[in-house]
């Protein structure tokens, strides 16, 4: 069973929320952390679950949103898939060093959008076991980079993340890129 992890920095959009299937939980990113950091708290301390999906709470359910996810899991032998790709870069020198200081030995192609994705727990565990969960980042410019640090941590596992899209704003906040559609509320 898949758990979706919706992170929040506030309690904005609840009814967003309550539209997802269970099981699920909100996580408030409010006194620290990211949305990455729900998900590692949500995966370490936890009910265990096969599979985790991570979201942002700016993310509008359209359709089953689980489903697609372990679709393409499947199509591609892969335990990890992202909502959206993006061609690896970084938007600043000082971002990109603290990625790859963490993954020295990879390089991904694709960044991870939000990051929004499905993941099996079993590549969470070996991420677990080795320590290189991505760190929490200090600041936004470095939690944007959690977006690139998730692809370097999955690269170290040898895992190639499909993908439901590639990365246009105006597509993901069509509501054609199931199984969501994305709310920019300008706190970029």
């Amino acid at each position: 069973m898949t758990l979706i992890v919706s992170a929040t920095f506030d309690g904005s959009n609840p009814d967003w929320y309550d539209a997802l299937p269970e099981p699920k939980v909100r996580v408030s990113t409010e006194h620290g952390g990211h949305p990455s950091q729900a998900l590692v708290d949500t995966y370490r301390f936890g009910p265990k679950h096969d599979s985790y999906l991570l979201l942002q709470d700016s993310l509008e359910p359209v359709g089953d949103v689980v489903a697609p996810f372990q679709a393409k899991a499947a199509k591609e032998r892969t335990p990890a898939v992202g909502w959206a790709s993006f061609p690896l870069f970084f938007d600043s020198p000082a971002q990109e060093v603290w990625v790859t200081r963490q993954y020295p030995y990879v390089k991904p192609t694709h960044g991870i959008f939000g990051p929004i994705f499905y993941v099996e727990r079993k590549a969470l565990e070996k991420l677990d076991k080795l320590g290189r969960f991505p760190k929490a980042p200090p600041d936004k410019l470095m939690a944007q980079g959690t977006e690139r640090a998730w692809a370097y941590a999955f690269a170290l596992l040898g895992i190639v993340p499909a993908f439901l899209h590639e990365w246009s704003n105006d597509f993901l906040a069509s509501g054609d890129a199931l199984p969501f559609r994305k709310h920019f509320a300008g706190r970029q």
